[in-house]
């Protein structure tokens, strides 16, 4: 039947079965005060072969209000971010045929927006509504010209089927309490509802909170040494210790999340989680210091504890002498208590009251939201000390088949990816931000609505999750960094909260990474268990690589030159202040200061660089061969053929333009004159990714004048480092050691890379040939054994994933640790290989 799905909740966190019904006005009655959520939800029909479709919305008293057309964030209320020229999809190229639609808006009784209607009437509006209502969402499209609404004949109330499915995956996922919030490590929020407890380490003679926190680099949290524990998969157990820099207050926080009920099965696990949060459940948490004395000073020391909302949903919270309080609009309330054995003093403070604080004076401070009377946190010891048995004896259940190191690898995989899953209104599943504190939305308006996704970066992070165990969270990332391609198809440099980079893309390995993971888990054949996923994206996907095809790839040697050029801008229609600029193309290139693009050989006009990249090029090529080879699993055989055609073409280009007899590699090379690049990367190696592209003659040549070289990439034949030099120890750095700017190290520019490290690894693992080049294969080993140890230095000292890694043997420049962020998820790729490699032994 015509018309949208409507899904109204009498909360604000879109919880519970809620009443639902078929609308063909989008018409519906509120409260002119009362918190609610609603969900709009169906399809669209574009009926022309090609258009551009602009999206005209207007949204009142709204507190948040996001519509997605086929993923594509066209309309938001500008409450979570300020206003700008619109969002960067809208307005929107589409072809003809049926389009997902998804629109979400929260209410929670305090007027956000500038109306000052009253009126009890609310209204989505198709056409447009005669009244002023409480919600008004005027949605309406260009057509032939003209602004006219979304005739009814063109909304149907269904999702399709996929689109059902991820839905129904990524809902079930946002469940618990958990550190959801990208803002600050010590905040635990529990999904859906939003409550939110914010943890804070104080010391009274310094006058001095450390307030949020992160791990990642010194200048986020200048005053906190943070040292991340295990943190499982469901949430119901994690561990981090903080200390407070220049005191001798040090303490190890846990938190065990207990959930009464229990499913085995996934399909009633992920039904369940949908509508468990009011079942029976409850939050511990423990902060216990080490020393337990404090060296002798925990009388100066106090823990601050608040609660809030998150995301603007709607709840009160009230602080009592010894609790705090959550109740959600619409919802039960929920007590977070203090259990203390010996408590110290317990009292309200901030002048407003608005927190407890705990004096440490006693020691260990429990707090609980069970409703068990446990005044002296005996149970609530004992829960957490029995989850955290059974979390040991789970972990090492799952690596008792692992070979020496790699079950400290798997470890630290698991860490690396859920210290980094968050959470937002803004993207339709949990995420994986590949650094905590990074934005990359526009004008956020609160702290919770900052984040950015980066393209190659969270592709990685979902092939980390997939092979950490953690496949649900990969899946659910891997969809959200796929659906955050642009209304041009192609997948961003940057995105997040509708903004996003809309001239230039990065590194492509979506096809290769969704190709791989499925794979992993199942197989495309029926039954396959992820197999969905693959025929959920694959067009996507088809779309980027036609993008290539036709903005980055020149047809008369068929390789890619790496551009910037933002068409929305250019039409004046689309937002953006990206520049036609060398830089961004550089950008571009996901090496942005790489010795490789020194120089300004960028060419306004065409919107590229004058020279052809080896790596791009290569890249493309593997993706093809993946569309291609999805495209045949998924039963579309008589589309694959053009993707493998694709592939051969620029294979045979790099074969016949980019092979330098001379040094034995493959490079970039100028367009103008003709002559190859000087600077060497281990983007060299990714043509070997691309079967049959290189000869065995040019592999082997390739992996001893450059790979073996112990001045060059210094990888020893034995990955034991024996004749590398202190200056090039650990191996692979990002451009040839014996490069002029290798001295001075910075960045793309001689640091160690866990991206390059995984795509130099798959392509030694193709040149290996099923174990038919031993050469090959020598090298695929002795790379994952050099790129373990290098994590694992960092890992075990300091408990960090580098962004990036010092390739000196004691990282004498870097103070001993990271050379860029010290928890970075992408990092985890070092140690990753290793696992790879005992599968392939396997």
């Amino acid at each position: 039947s015509v018309g949208f799905r409507l899904t109204r909740y009498n909360n604000s966190v879109f919880l519970g079965p809620g009443s639902s019904s078929v609308v063909d006005s989008a018409a519906f009655e509120s409260p002119s005060e009362t918190p609610f959520s609603l969900e709009l939800k169906g399809q669209i029909l574009m009926d022309d072969q090609t258009k551009v479709y602009e999206f005209l919305c207007t949204f009142n008293h709204t507190s948040f209000a996001f519509l997605w057309i086929q993923g594509h964030l066209v309309c938001q209320d500008h409450n979570a971010y300020e206003s700008n020229t619109g969002n960067t999809d809208n307005p929107l190229f589409a072809m003809q045929g049926w389009y997902p639609f998804r629109l979400k808006v929260m209410y929670n009784g305090s007027l956000s927006s500038s109306s000052s209607s009253s009126s009890s009437l609310s209204s989505l509006s198709l056409p447009r509504s005669s009244t002023i209502p409480l919600i008004q969402g005027l949605i309406r499209w260009n057509v032939s010209g003209e602004v006219s609404d979304i005739p009814s004949t063109h909304i149907a109330h269904e999702l399709p089927p996929l689109e059902s499915r991820r839905s129904n995956l990524q809902k079930s996922l946002a469940q618990g309490w958990g550190s959801w919030l990208s803002s600050n490590l010590l905040a635990i929020t529990r999904l859906p509802e939003s409550s939110t407890v914010e943890l804070d380490l104080c010391s009274i003679s310094l006058d001095t909170c450390l307030g949020p926190i992160f791990i990642q680099n010194k200048d986020w949290s200048p005053q906190a040494k943070v040292r991340v524990g295990p943190y499982t998969s469901d949430h119901s157990y994690v561990q981090l210790y903080v200390g407070m820099v220049n005191t001798t207050l040090n303490v190890s926080i846990e938190y065990s999340y207990t959930q009464q009920q229990q499913q085995q099965q996934q399909q009633q696990q992920q039904q369940q989680r949908q509508q468990q949060s009011n079942a029976v459940s409850w939050l511990d948490i423990r902060i216990s210091p080490i020393p337990a004395d404090c060296g002798g000073n925990c009388s100066d020391f106090f823990l601050g504890v608040s609660g809030r909302f998150a995301w603007y949903h709607s709840g009160h919270v009230s602080v009592s002498e010894s609790s705090i309080g959550f109740k959600p609009s619409g919802l039960p309330l929920e007590t977070l208590s203090v259990r203390n054995s010996n408590p110290g003093e317990v009292s309200k403070r901030s002048g407003d009251g608005s927190r407890l604080e705990v004096a440490f004076d006693k020691g260990v401070v429990c707090l609980s939201t069970s409703p068990e009377l446990d005044d002296d946190g005996t149970a609530v010891q004992k829960r957490i000390d029995e989850r955290k048995q059974q979390t040991a004896a789970e972990a090492a259940s799952s690596t008792k088949e692992l070979r020496g190191e790699d079950e400290e690898v798997l470890r630290a995989l698991r860490a690396a990816t859920m210290w980094h899953l968050i959470s937002t209104p803004v993207e339709e599943g949990p995420i994986l931000p590949v650094s905590r504190p990074w934005d990359h939305t526009h004008h956020p308006k609160h702290v919770d609505w900052k984040y950015s996704l980066f393209e190659w970066d969270n592709f990685f992070a979902a092939y980390i999750a997939s092979k950490a165990g953690l496949i649900e969270y990969s899946i659910s990332n891997l969809i959200q960094i796929v659906k955050c391609k642009t209304a041009a198809g192609f997948v961003p440099n940057t995105c997040g909260g509708g903004s996003k980079s809309q001239d230039r893309t990065e590194p492509p390995v979506g096809a290769m990474i969704l190709e791989k993971i499925i794979h992993d888990h199942g197989g495309f054949k029926q039954g396959g268990e992820w197999a969905w996923v693959g025929s959920l994206l694959i067009d996507d996907l088809i779309e980027w690589n036609n993008w290539f095809m036709t903005n980055r790839v020149d047809p008369s040697r068929s390789l890619v030159s790496l551009g910037s050029y933002n068409i929305e801008r250019e039409l004046n229609f689309g937002q953006g202040n990206e520049e036609n600029s060398m830089q961004s193309a550089r950008f571009e290139s996901g090496l942005d200061n790489s010795p490789m693009y020194d120089g300004d050989f960028y060419n306004k006009t065409t919107h590229q660089m004058e020279a052809y990249d080896v790596g791009f090029s290569a890249l493309v090529a593997a993706e093809s061969l993946a569309i291609g080879r999805m495209l045949d699993a998924l039963d579309r055989k008589d589309e694959a053929p053009q993707f493998y055609w694709r592939a051969g073409n620029l294979s045979s280009g790099i074969q016949e333009h980019l092979w330098d007899h001379e040094r034995q590699v493959f490079a970039n090379r100028f367009i103008n004159n003709d002559s190859f690049c000087e600077a060497i990367t281990p983007t060299s190696f990714y043509p070997l990714m691309v079967p049959g592209l290189a000869s065995e003659a040019q592999v082997n040549s390739i992996i001893h004048h450059w790979l073996f070289n112990n001045s060059r990439f210094c990888i020893s034949p034995s990955g034991d480092f024996k004749g590398n030099t202190d200056e090039c120890y650990w191996g692979l750095p990002s451009v040839s050691a014996d490069d002029p700017s290798y001295p001075a190290l910075g960045y793309w520019r001689g640091y160690v890379w866990g991206p390059m490290a995984q795509l130099t690894y798959w392509s030694l693992q193709v040149a290996s040939n099923n174990g038919t080049n031993p050469v090959a294969s020598q090298a695929r080993m002795a790379l994952a054994a050099q790129m373990r140890e290098l994590m694992m230095s960092q890992w075990k000292r300091n408990r960090h994933i580098c962004e990036n890694y010092n390739p000196h043997r004691t990282a004498d420049t870097s103070d001993g640790d990271c050379t860029g962020d010290q928890f970075y998820i992408w990092g985890a790729l070092t140690g990753l290989l290793s696992l790879e490699e005992g599968d392939s032994q396997q």
